[in-house]
């Protein structure tokens, strides 16, 4: 680049960078407020199942349950919702992010470049000033698309794990309903 003058192009490019910057680091964190939404929603799924699992166990009820497949199915069902509720803690627990472009960063910037003369602001150095904003952008985004991409693995685990206690409870239910008619 010269010391003189940027093309308009490079400079509305670089300018480009830490809007692009700013704007992902704002889509991440609704993304993030998304995933942490869904991880609540399913863990009070699992926890109204646990709930109701626990609140129909009584004495006469437990002495239903002859055999060891439904003491297995009651089991399975129950190791499977905890593990769901878990998950979608840890969903939400997921937090550690770089931060962001902060206005300590930019007075610090501002700082350095008020304190040269003139003729010492040239075209590179704006251009370096954009890409230092740009690679603290960069890191924060990128940090966040890892938190993210935790969070939502985490969530998908407890999405199935919930699934899968559903199907186990209504097997169990319907091996329940199968022995209550066919005595």
């Amino acid at each position: 680049m010269s010391t003189t003058s940027l093309l308009p192009f490079k400079l509305d490019l670089l300018k480009r960078l830490v809007e692009v910057g700013e704007l992902s680091y704002k889509e991440n964190v609704r993304i993030a407020s998304v995933l942490d939404d869904k991880a609540q929603r399913t863990s009070t799924i699992a926890g109204i199942f646990l709930a109701a699992g626990f609140a129909a166990l009584k004495p006469e009820t437990l002495a239903t349950l002859s055999g060891p497949v439904l003491v297995v199915l009651l089991s399975v069902a129950v190791a499977l919702l905890i593990l769901s509720v878990g998950a979608s803690l840890l969903a939400m627990w997921a937090r550690t992010n770089a931060p962001p472009l902060s206005v300590e960063d930019i007075s610090s910037m501002t700082r350095d470049v008020l304190v040269l003369p003139d003729v010492r602001i040239t075209a590179d150095l704006e251009a370096r000033t954009y890409l230092d904003q740009g690679r603290i952008w960069s890191s924060c985004v990128a940090a966040q698309d890892e938190v993210n991409a935790k969070k939502a693995r985490l969530l998908r685990f407890a999405q199935i794990t919930v699934a899968l206690a559903i199907a186990t409870i209504g097997l169990f239910l319907g091996v329940l309903l199968k022995r209550a008619l066919f005595k």
